[in-house]
C-alpha cells in the first residue's frame, strides 16, 4: 500500500478501519476511493472517537445487550460516517426498547445525515410518540 501522508503535518498516517489516522495531530480522515488525503480538503474525525468505538465493543463483549452501550456506539459510529452501522445498532435498540426517545431522535438524525429527510421525519414523530411514553412500533 501507498504511503499516505497527513494532510495537516505531512507525516504518514495508518489505515485504521475506515480512516487513515494521523497520530501526530491525532485526527483521522475518512477514506474514499481516492487515497491521496492531498488532492482535496478532507474532513477531519479526531481519533478520540475510535478510542471510545473500542471501548464500547469492549464492555459490550461483556454486556452485549446493554442498550446503552448499544446506543452510545451508534452515537459513535454516526460521528465517524459510518451511518449503516449506525443505524443497524439504533434497530436493535429499538427493538429492545421501542419507547427511549433519543434513539429515536438519533436515528433521525443520522438518516437526515444521509440525506434521508423523508424517512428522519418519520422518525422524529416516532420519538414524540415516545416521549409520551407510547410505543412507535405499533
Amino acid at each position: 500500500m501507498d504511503e499516505i501522508t497527513c494532510p495537516r503535518c505531512g507525516r504518514p498516517t495508518e489505515r485504521v478501519a475506515n480512516l487513515f489516522v494521523c497520530w501526530n495531530c491525532k485526527k483521522g480522515y475518512p477514506v474514499s476511493g481516492d487515497a491521496d488525503l492531498r488532492s482535496e480538503q478532507k474532513e477531519e474525525v479526531p481519533i478520540e472517537y475510535l478510542d471510545l468505538l473500542n471501548r464500547h465493543e469492549k464492555l459490550l463483549a461483556t454486556d452485549p445487550e446493554n442498550i446503552h452501550l448499544l446506543f452510545g456506539k451508534g452515537l459513535i459510529l454516526t460521528k465517524l460516517k459510518r451511518y449503516d452501522e449506525a443505524l443497524a445498532i439504533f434497530d436493535r435498540v429499538i427493538q429492545k426498547d421501542p419507547v427511549y426517545k433519543k434513539v429515536w431522535v438519533a436515528k433521525a438524525e443520522t438518516l437526515a445525515a444521509m440525506g434521508r429527510f423523508e424517512e428522519a421525519a418519520k422518525h422524529y414523530r416516532n420519538a414524540l410518540i415516545a416521549a409520551e411514553g407510547r410505543d412507535p412500533t405499533k
